[in-house]
């Protein structure tokens, strides 16, 4: 069984830890779209390879291994997906990345800092690009390595009395008084029903919904030749004699109380790096294969605002790019199409309910049915069942960074801060399957996804159970079990114009 799958089941955190981004300023709403044959993964990937025909990667484990023999017959076989997840379009952002058929690693890297929740030790990350086959992994540096790259953001306050009246000159009053006589005209028409801020978000979707129509990459090509004039960062290539933490299965100490990756089966090993499952669960459902991650500082991972959104907009702004063989970086380098094209493994279906505290919840999330992990899941933030959990813990030795701003604490039928809820009915549930997703990720094989092909449901599973079962998964998997994926869209032609229908057939 191989990897990325169908799962159901801002980043302005505490004070001292934030994004390493400008600004937490907000988005506005994302538009989601019906799929279309204009944007399937066939044309995700046909636009990638385009961008990089100057790479030499490799493909997805799994090429080669597809066989029709009726020995062999349901082994070795060759699964079909249609992505059917819906279109994301933002206003001046990126576009959200997604695993592809080939190794995938960063444009660049990004650096975040701040404290760690149950350490209140400051560290420091800098996620960087790596070469195919290298995997995700951990590096400890010395400190100061990436220090400088990263500056906390101070909260600003801002008094809007003495702040003014917005001045927007005639023709921006002009532009405002012609937009309100548009409103009124749609909603005498009954066109539009809502507020003239609603009427603003509506056009701008309209806005946006026509020029993708019209071309589907058009929020693309401000980002491509930004990224051209940025250059891609240089690869720093994993030393033969560096001291690294894979991020596998086999790092996880037997009886850790904690997500803690080692080199030992110690928890207090010195280079053990503690709770790195949100930054894994983005990096696997974002299509990051390749990544070196280095940390500075304290041996546990920023909690930013408590979730994973962070991580998650900060892959989503590096980009996205193939991940080159380590030994031809620096020679002149081959078209894609040299390697084995393997299309990217499906992902599985997930079903997670977490403590009674909140009810019964109940959470379905398929990668390639659903919105995009960024949009469904990485915001939700971590919880608590209720003030005395938290003394409880806090007495033990957990929680010493606070839960002020980062945590979601039950207080009988509410929430004790109820204006960090992003998900009313079921938030709790949500950061439930990003921490699953994040260990399902600890069974990929260095340059390969981790999340297997099926359905994983899980029930109120503690973290020993969850851990146990990677283990179990990771040791029944064979070669024969790592399969290609056969995409089945409809492909634009591009002579004619129209739309033809193609099956992909796995290399051998």
């Amino acid at each position: 069984m191989n990897g990325l799958g169908n799962i159901r089941n801002s980043h302005c955190g505490n004070k001292p830890s934030t994004s390493g981004r400008p600004h937490c300023a907000p988005h506005p709403v994302p538009i989601v779209l019906p799929i279309t044959s204009r944007s399937g993964p066939h044309h995700r990937e046909q636009q990638q390879r385009s961008r990089h025909r100057d790479v030499r990667t490799c493909a997805k484990r799994g090429s080669g291994t597809a066989t029709t023999t009726e020995e062999k017959a349901g082994k070795g076989r060759t699964a079909e997906i249609t992505d059917e997840s819906p279109i994301i379009l933002e206003r001046d952002a990126p576009s959200i990345p997604r695993p592809g058929q080939f190794q995938q690693t960063l444009q660049r890297s990004f650096t975040l800092g701040g404290l760690g929740l149950h350490t209140a030790e400051y560290a420091t990350v800098c996620v960087k690009p790596a070469c195919a086959n290298e995997g995700r992994y951990f590096v400890r540096v010395p400190q100061g390595t990436n220090e400088g790259k990263f500056e906390i953001e101070e909260p600003k306050d801002i008094d809007i009395r003495e702040s003014g009246p917005l001045d927007l000159g005639p023709e921006g009053e002009d532009v405002k008084m012609a937009l309100f006589k548009e409103y009124l005209e749609a909603e005498e028409m009954e066109k539009f029903e809502g507020s003239f801020q609603d009427f603003l978000h509506w056009i701008d979707r309209e806005e946006l919904v026509e020029q993708f129509e019209a071309d589907p990459n058009f929020m693309k090509k401000a980002w491509e030749e930004q990224a051209r004039e940025q250059g891609l960062e240089a690869i720093q290539p994993r030393g033969s004699d560096e001291e690294v933490v894979p991020a596998h299965i086999n790092s996880v100490p037997s009886t850790p109380q904690a997500v803690v990756l080692s080199v030992g089966d110690e928890v207090s090993e010195p280079g053990a790096i503690i709770g790195a499952e949100l930054l894994l669960a983005t990096l696997e459902c974002c299509g990051v294969d390749n990544a070196r991650i280095e940390i500075e500082g304290g041996r546990e991972m920023p909690v930013l605002d408590g979730s994973a959104l962070g991580w998650a907009m900060e892959v989503q702004f590096a980009g996205l790019r193939l991940a080159p063989e380590a030994s031809s970086l620096g020679q002149e380098q081959e078209s894609p199409e040299a390697a084995a094209e393997e299309p990217m493994n499906p992902v599985a279906r997930l079903v997670a309910v977490p403590q009674e505290v909140i009810g019964k919840q109940w959470l379905s999330w398929c990668m390639f049915e659903d919105p995009h992990f960024r949009m469904d899941l990485a915001s939700a933030r971590c919880y608590m069942e209720s003030p005395e959990e938290v003394l409880a813990l806090h007495s033990m030795g957990w929680l010493q960074g606070g839960t002020e701003g980062v945590m979601l604490v039950g207080f009988g039928e509410r929430w004790y801060d109820a204006t960090l809820t992003r998900f009313v009915r079921d938030e709790p549930v949500r950061h439930e399957m990003c921490n699953l997703l994040g260990l399902l990720s600890l069974a990929a094989e260095p340059g390969h996804a981790g999340l297997p092909v099926g359905h994983v449901v899980q029930y109120k599973a503690s973290l020993e159970l969850q851990l146990n079962f990677v283990r179990e998964l990771k040791a029944r998997l064979s070669d024969e079990d790592y399969v290609p994926i056969e995409f089945n869209v409809e492909e634009v032609d591009e002579e004619g114009g129209e739309e033809r229908e193609e099956e992909g057939e796995a290399q051998e």
